[in-house]
């Protein structure tokens, strides 16, 4: 069983190797196509023109930072979001609003050659303003683990660094698939299945096409919301009580350990509660699919299974 699930592991991050690509050879008949995955460039909204290689860049986006940073490049950084707090040296960044209400403002004054953050930020709102300032910008889509690989590669090739880029994501990728081989589970039975929680009210879980489902996966466990077709669920209590977990990781960034507890102690008849098995984890790394990968993994294995890892 073991040797199934490690082939099945190699299998699925030899797919995340293929979509990193940045300019893929065309398919031939003897290499199909990877069904599922386009090519990485397409998950990108970018104005018309962009720099060669930027040399002075506003980050939009708490993991855009974090995986400039991871590139010694963090010397471009002529702004960030005031979410942006990781390494301690982004906190010195000048401040440009947040993810979903970036300060134009700020941007304009910071005289960016390059503005990058992700899809599904304030991209709607500040994308066509930039545009019509001539500011050059780059949003990209990192939900998934292969998606934040794709990103980290066009990250570095804006920036200057794609050979960086490139090291950078080959070595998230080899420590992940050395963890995963880690906690490949026994089998099927001896996985308990794990709710990881971002808000109470609605509660907003990890589903499948967001990172945080795959990073159940990778630790060797069941994603409680694997059947709801929504990267990030919006459930009523009820449907709590349906899918009925195991564990609950409690990833809530804005409540209390008080206020955390009690809330789900409202529902003390689900199992996870009534077992006592709520972990709490407030740390952004598990929000952020950028170079900490590998941490939010090994956070989601120790906090869910008997196992511990070494830091």
């Amino acid at each position: 069983m073991r040797t199934h699930i490690f082939l099945a592991i190699a299998i699925l991050f030899a797919a995340l190797a293929g979509a990193c690509q940045l300019s893929p050879s065309a398919p031939t008949a003897a290499e199909p196509a990877t069904p599922g995955e386009p090519d990485a460039k397409a998950r990108v909204v970018a104005s018309a023109q962009l720099p060669g290689s930027a040399a002075r860049i506003v980050s939009l986006a708490p993991n855009v930072t974090e995986i400039i940073f991871a590139l010694g490049l963090g010397d471009k950084l002529v702004g960030a979001t005031r979410y942006c707090d990781y390494p301690a040296a982004a906190l010195d960044l000048p401040r440009m609003g947040g993810m979903l209400d970036p300060d134009f403002e700020a941007i304009v004054a910071a005289r960016p050659d390059l503005v990058i953050g992700v899809l599904g930020g304030g991209d709607s709102r500040i994308g066509p303003r930039l545009e019509r300032a001539k500011i050059p910008y780059a949003f990209l889509q990192m939900d998934t683990i292969a998606q934040t690989f794709a990103g980290i590669e066009q990250l570095g090739e804006l920036a200057g660094d794609a050979d960086g880029g490139r090291a950078l994501a080959a070595t998230l990728r080899q420590e992940l698939f050395e963890l995963a081989r880690e906690l490949a589970p026994l089998g099927d039975a001896a996985r308990p299945s794990v709710l990881m929680v971002y808000d109470h009210q609605p509660v907003v879980a990890a589903g499948p096409g967001s990172f945080g489902h795959e990073l159940i996966e990778l630790a060797g466990l069941r994603n409680a919301a694997a059947s709801i077709d929504n990267p990030y669920p919006v459930l009523d209590i009820e449907k709590v009580f349906e899918l009925d977990p195991d564990r609950l990781i409690d990833a809530t960034m804005s409540r209390s350990e008080e206020h955390m507890m009690g809330f789900w102690h409202q529902h003390g008849s689900l199992r996870a509660v009534r077992e006592g098995a709520i972990v709490r984890f407030p740390d952004p790394v598990l929000l952020r699919a950028g170079p900490r990968l590998p941490e939010a993994l090994k956070i989601v294995a120790t906090a869910t299974a008997t196992r511990d890892l070494a830091p």
